[in-house]
Parts: structure tokens; sequence; C-alpha cells
């Protein structure tokens, strides 16, 4: 029999109508999800016992994370590797592991801090939860975009700039700012 781990810590998110679930099994992944979720546009809810929720979160900061099986594709991800078959996936980020679609994670996301002073480098552990936070609000139906946001003066509309790498996307923001316009990201909206 599998022991049930109690968690430390529980965090509910809203963003765009829909609910993320956090789950942190100690102290230390606690801290490490307060601290990385408070600096994005995430509503924070009170736990209640029994919440509605999208998606569900795990992160694990001790153990180790199951073993990637054989014979899934396989392709290079910025920090890592991705493993999948279309239903489970294996993302490999700086020692760190994100799992879904398995037995351990079938309608939840593990994430497996690695335990190398590598994965626990800040710049490792931003890429990790980044990722994490990408895939969850993916199975929500939420998608992550390429190009630049602002809002114009008088905040009564917004405008999204798309557009390939070099098309001058971050150029066309920085010169709506400099004309009042309120920047919000040139780069992952």
């Amino acid at each position: 029999m599998v022991p049930t781990i109690r968690p430390a810590m529980t965090f509910l998110y809203a963003i765009a109508g829909r609910v993320v679930f956090i789950e942190a099994t100690d102290e230390w992944s606690a801290e490490l999800v307060s601290r990385y979720f408070k600096d994005f546009y995430l509503q924070p809810l009170p736990v209640i016992p029994e919440p509605t929720v999208d998606f569900t979160i795990k992160v694990f900061s001790r153990g180790s994370a199951p073993a990637i099986p054989e014979g899934l594709d396989s392709f290079e991800v910025a920090f890592g590797q991705c493993h999948t078959d279309g239903e489970k996936l294996y993302l490999t980020i700086e020692d760190s592991v994100i799992a879904t679609g398995t037995a351990e994670c079938r309608n939840s996301l593990c994430v497996w801090v690695g335990d190398t002073s590598h994965a626990r480098e800040s710049l490792s552990l931003f890429n990790l939860m980044a990722y994490a936070l990408d895939i969850s609000l993916r199975r929500c139906g939420l998608y992550q975009l390429h190009g630049a946001g602002l809002v114009t003066p008088d905040g009564k509309a917004c405008a999204l700039i798309l557009g390939a790498s070099g098309s001058g996307k971050s150029t066309f923001a920085s010169v709506l700012a400099s004309r009042r316009w309120r920047y919000l990201t040139d780069d992952a909206l």
C-alpha cells in the first residue's frame, strides 16, 4: 500500500474563468509555489473544503520522479526534453520532471523538483514552474501566445500584436508605450 502524502499547503488560483488547485507536499514546495505564482496575473482564491477546480498541480520537492517509459515520441524543448504518446506526457526540465496523463497523475500534473543544485537554482525553478503552469492552462483550454500586449492611454481598449520572431512586435510595442499606451508585455501573453 502506498502511503498518502498530506499536502503541507494548498493554493487556489483563478484565471480567465478557470480554477487551478495546487498541492504542495512540503514546506519547501509550498514556498516555491507561493513565490512563483504571486508574479502572474492569477487571482488567488480562498481554499475551500470542496473546491470546483479545472486542473490540479501537485509539487514534490522530495522523492524520485517516475521512470520515463521507453517507446514514447521524444523531442527537444527549451531547457529539456519532452516524451509523449499523445496522452501521457513527461517533460524533463533542468534536472526536474513534469508528468501528466500517467498512472500517478491521471487527472493532474505532477512536478518533481530535482535534488541537484542546478535544479534548485532560481532560473531552473522559474523554467520548471513556467512549463507546469503552461501545461495546466492548456489542459483548461487556455493558451499562451508569443506577442505584445498594450492598453490604450484611456484604458478603454487593448491591443494584441502577434507575429513571427523578428517581425517588429517589440519595436511597435515600444513606440506605442512611448505614446502613453500602458505596456503589458512583448513576449508571453
